[in-house]
């Protein structure tokens, strides 16, 4: 052992004694504390680094998703909330695959009557069209009409009164399909409390009434069809936390009814109108959130179609949301070829039931009276032969006295109870009584197998659809008159005017993009 010292000795003091040995040494020593002082440096800044990287990432996407002018896009968000999302039966899972890396959403509130929420699809298309977004699809709601409300508020009232939970809808079916939407006076005390009002409303996809594939196909836009309006369901389908205050989700809220209207040319200044604010399509480009998110979309010219491209495609859009579902056009031409066929009758859409109509009952009657009796010159009443002096009493001798007596064929959709024995309606009866024919004299079987369909039982909670579709089939039917005759003011006679164009090629009267709740 005291051997191999003293060689090791030998051999230092050999290596140190000469100075170029020395100064390698020195050298050597310089660079090993210089390499390991820089890797400790460095080791010891990487979680300063990393969280600096982190928190620029950060202020670059809220930077991003922030339009520059702040004044015409509102920065809150609606109230938090905690519950649960809620998901409907056979609801397994909605998360949505991304059809491209960095694909952008848009979406809105509906609110009223079917008629009024498709007039705010058809705007929100135009939206997604112009924006170049995947458009997120609210579901239709049918039964009770909802109010239009604030953006926070209608956020809370589909959260809170439009959202089922799964064990509701376990309970409350059974009790849906015994005794469908709730009639005044019907006892209900065998039912449970909460089941009461269950089948007063229900939800369908707008893909039950309307094919999209000619717009995907056409201009390659692309649909989520979402099953309900809680916030949460951005959790669930697009993994975004916390949705109220997330910066992937630019909210554009409505605290007026006629808030905002979105021009789509740049520059273009015309009148607001009723509206209160402009949004310009530029602008609204800027958005880099992942989700646009508007409250109502509904109003006449509420997105404005003034680039000819936008033109034409607002012309394929209006050939495209025509209803085509076939449960509902077997029900409607069952009631067609029994009054003579496609372009066999005169159609009147009289509505007199809630709201705006209700309050011009005599302004409606009058001006359909008026229109009526430009289509048919001489009233039904002066033109009876003696010889049917009395009024058949079943429908299809009514039709057969009709058609003998060379009368023209009237069918009238509206939303009047008992409409032969409604006072209201009166003044028509009077001058057309024995050729008026309306829905509830025509029964259609058909309805069972409706009824006991699964694949047409709501958003699997069980409500049966047929009181919420008749309407609907009402219209339809009155689209396959000669021409249609509707009542001033109503966005839904509107619609019939758009399908009866394209069914039998009659003319369009009015705009059916108007503003009354109908």
């Amino acid at each position: 052992m005291s051997y191999l010292s003293t060689r090791i000795k030998i051999f230092l003091f050999r290596l140190l004694y000469r100075p170029a040995n020395r100064r390698a040494l020195l050298l050597a020593l310089a660079l090993v504390t210089i390499a390991f002082l820089t890797l400790f440096h460095r080791a010891s800044s990487i979680p300063a680094a990393a969280s600096k990287i982190r928190s620029r990432v950060a202020a670059v996407a809220v930077k991003r998703s922030e339009v520059d002018d702040q004044h015409i896009l509102h920065r809150d968000h609606p109230h938090h909330r905690e519950e649960v999302p809620l998901k409907k039966i056979g609801d397994d899972t909605e998360r949505v695959v991304l059809a491209k890396p960095g694909e952008t959403f848009i979406t809105y509130l509906p609110h009223s009557g079917f008629n009024n929420q498709r007039i705010e699809l058809e705007n929100a298309i135009l939206l997604a069209h112009y924006l170049n977004r995947t458009l997120i699809v609210p579901p239709v709601f049918l039964g009770d009409g909802i109010q239009w409300r604030p953006f926070d508020d209608l956020s809370e009232f589909f959260a809170v009164n439009r959202t089922r939970s799964l064990s509701q809808i376990r309970r409350c079916s059974n009790a849906a399909r015994r005794f469908g939407p709730p009639v005044p006076g019907t006892p209900t005390a065998d039912l449970d409390p909460d089941c009461v009002d269950f089948a007063s409303w229900t939800t369908l996809p707008w893909s039950f009434f309307f094919d999209f594939n000619k717009l995907s196909d056409t201009f390659g836009m692309r649909f989520v069809h979402r099953s309900d309006l809680h916030p949460r369901w951005f959790t669930r389908a697009l993994a975004i936390q916390d949705p109220q205050s997330s910066p992937q989700i630019r909210y554009i809220k409505d605290t007026l009814r006629n808030d905002y209207r979105i021009y789509d040319l740049p520059g273009f200044n015309p009148n607001l109108g009723k509206y209160s604010r402009k949004l310009f399509l530029d602008r609204l480009a800027l958005v880099r959130a992942p989700v646009m998110h508007f409250g109502s979309l509904f109003g006449n010219g509420r997105v404005r179609v003034d680039v000819p491209a936008h033109k034409v495609f607002y012309g394929l859009l209006e050939s495209s949301l025509i209803l085509s579902n076939p449960t509902l056009h077997r029900a409607a031409m069952d009631i067609v070829n029994q009054l003579g066929g496609k372009g066999r009758f005169v159609a009147l859409h009289v509505r007199l039931g809630d709201g705006y109509f209700s309050q011009h009952i005599d302004k409606t009657l009058k001006a359909v009276i008026t229109a009526l009796d430009k289509a048919i010159p001489n009233p039904l009443n002066t033109r009876r032969p003696q010889s049917f002096h009395l009024r058949p009493t079943s429908v299809h001798d009514r039709l057969d006295y009709c058609r003998k007596a060379e009368l023209p064929v009237l069918y009238m959709a509206t939303d009047a109870p008992n409409p032969a024995f409604n006072q209201r309606l009166k003044p028509l009866y009077v001058r057309h009584a024995f050729c008026i024919f309306t829905y509830a004299e025509f029964p259609y079987a058909g309805w069972l197998d409706v009824d006991n369909s699964p694949a047409l039982g709501g958003a699997a909670d069980g409500v049966k659809l047929r009181p919420f579709l008749e309407p609907l089939v009402d219209g339809i039917v009155a689209g396959f008159g000669s021409q249609v005759i509707g009542t001033p003011g109503s966005t839904f006679s509107a619609f019939v005017e758009r399908l009866n164009e394209a069914w039998v090629g009659g003319a369009r009267k009015q705009d059916d993009k108007g503003d009354a709740d109908v």
